[in-house]
């Protein structure tokens, strides 16, 4: 939508409330000109018939309200827009930082480095850091640790 056109501030609820006066104003003025009833001051507040003055106050109320209600929707779709948009944009910030690797890779089944081109080989670790943006840290899971700490008792360290 062009900028010039979109709605700002509270525009349905003015527009609601300037909808329910003016309803009052042309109820009065047609009443007043085309059908020749009473002078314009009598219909624009019919104290006298009071059919007609809650007529137009309900009228006029439905004009507000419905002007409040549309504000309201309008106000909780922008809402709801601007929170679509931020997530886009974190969506579309993660998918940037999204590095993946596809196909098969050559590993050395004895030190598991990777061959990343013909005759050069690389520790899997940097080859990750490289290609998928993924760093490391070292540990030993527990079946690693107890034969490392017997192999280190035998040594008598």
């Amino acid at each position: 939508m062009p900028e010039a056109l979109k709605p700002r501030g509270k525009l349905f609820l003015w527009t609601g409330v300037v909808l329910g006066l003016g309803f009052w104003v042309i109820e009065a003025l047609l009443h007043t000109y085309v059908f020749h009833q009473h002078p314009l001051q009598e219909e624009l507040f019919p104290f006298g018939d009071p059919n007609e003055m809650w007529m137009r106050i309900m009228i006029a109320v439905g004009f507000v309200v419905f002007g409040v209600v549309t504000q309201r929707l309008h106000d909780r779709i922008a809402g709801e827009k601007a929170r679509i948009d931020r997530i886009n944009a974190d969506l579309v910030q993660a998918m940037t930082e999204i590095r993946t690797l596809t196909g098969i890779l050559p590993v050395c089944a004895q030190c598991k480095k990777i061959r990343d081109g013909p005759g050069s080989w690389q520790r899997m670790e940097a080859y990750l850091a490289d290609h998928a943006g993924v760093g490391f840290t070292h540990g030993l899971c527990p079946e690693c640790e107890a034969a490392f700490r017997a192999e280190f008792r035998q040594e008598g360290r």
